[in-house]
């Protein structure tokens, strides 16, 4: 890797029979990598509405290093999903990096973050009865 190789790694799936899209996030989230996180964002929220998904989990677990030009990415994500009738939620485990930044800046009234990828997932589970 070079230096001028942002070192940030991303991967789109299509999970739970196509009612969710998960993108995973690892590495650093900088100047040099929000480019490529936005194509990210961009091609999640693409297959959620291709396939008919409600749900866009963004896994941030594996983030390293999280630039307010990453939250600005999710930001802009987050109003891309909403116009394509998508929710995106950040999942994140309770004292990452990923999680206090979103707490203390406020983004987590904004954004919905949840800790693990089943939570979300279960939320959204047609077999479950309304509360």
């Amino acid at each position: 890797m070079t230096a001028l190789e942002p070192d940030l790694r991303t991967r789109v799936d299509v999970a739970d029979g196509g009612r969710a899209v998960l993108l995973h996030v690892r590495g650093e989230v900088d100047q040099g990598a929000v480019e490529r996180l936005d194509w990210a964002f961009t091609e999640a929220v693409g297959t959620a509405t291709r396939v008919g998904a409600r749900l866009l989990l963004v896994e941030l677990g594996e983030v390293e290093y999280f630039a307010s030009v990453g939250m600005t990415a999710l930001l802009h994500a987050q109003e891309r999903a909403d116009r394509c009738g998508v929710e995106l939620v950040v999942v994140a485990p309770a004292r990452h990096l990923v999680t206090t930044l979103l707490a203390m800046t406020g983004l987590d009234t904004v954004i919905r973050v949840v800790h693990s990828a089943d939570d979300a997932l279960a939320e959204v589970d047609p077999g479950t009865p309304e509360r």
